[in-house]
């Protein structure tokens, strides 16, 4: 592929594209400042971040909903590293979002390998945990044309472990409602072991996952945890 950069203008960040699908295209680039739930945050240390932009939809609905989608994902991944289920975390962090589209941690490594010659450590557990908290992760990991390849897994070659799923978008990576509130209400004890976390993915996952209209004061309080949450990211 060409790499395009999509604002060269000085001043900006240059975001570059790094691949395109049916829903979106992905950008590279190492952005200053990102916004977002909870407003336009500094990053206050290097990192390259993906802009996935939307084919379809300007929506602010659609970027946040997104961006809270992946979050869901990364809270369970970064739980069921630390109960020791897996070694590994295998979801990047979400960063911020903007209108169609939000931005995601960027993944070292490569997309499109030969299934029968790679090892993914872990990848059984991480795809069927999710799955069970009702985010179909092992979906839409081969190819359309040719099953032997994979798709959206994001590989560093020689490092079993060191492997990343992307693509969070409604036809890649389906929800199940009832997976996730069951898996919510049967763990009472993850408000213990995640903290405040527990909290953001309660909430992220009712508007995003769930569907649900959030009352005011817990939209507030999804606007302060995410905005916590993305700080402790970028600083």
């Amino acid at each position: 592929m060409v790499h395009k950069e999509i604002n060269p203008q000085p001043g900006t960040v240059k975001w570059v594209e790094i691949g395109s699908g049916g829903e979106a295209c992905c950008q590279k680039g190492n952005p200053n400042e990102l916004e977002g739930i909870g407003g336009t945050l500094k990053v206050e240390k290097p990192l390259a971040a993906v802009k996935r932009v939307n084919h379809m939809s300007t929506s602010q609905i659609v970027g946040e909903g997104l961006f809270l989608k992946h979050l869901c994902a990364k809270i369970l991944d970064d739980h069921f590293v630390a109960e020791g289920v897996y070694d590994t975390s295998h979801v990047t962090s979400p960063l911020g979002s903007f209108p169609g589209g939000y931005y995601y941690e960027y993944a070292v490594g490569s997309d499109g390998f030969y299934w029968e010659d790679t090892e993914l450590s872990g990848f059984i557990k991480f795809t069927n945990n999710l799955s069970n908290a009702g985010i179909s992760v092992g979906d839409d990991t081969t190819d359309v044309d040719d099953a032997r390849w994979s798709k959206n897994i994001v590989h560093d070659s020689g490092h079993p472990a060191n492997w990343k799923r992307i693509d969070f978008g409604g036809s890649s990576c389906p929800t199940r409602a009832e997976k996730f509130k069951t898996f919510l209400e049967s763990n009472p004890q993850l408000e213990q072991k995640m903290g405040w976390k527990h909290e953001l993915l309660t909430l992220a996952g009712r508007k995003s996952i769930l569907q649900e209209t959030l009352k005011p004061p817990e939209e507030e309080r999804l606007t302060s945890l995410s905005r916590k949450y993305r700080e402790s990211i970028l600083k």
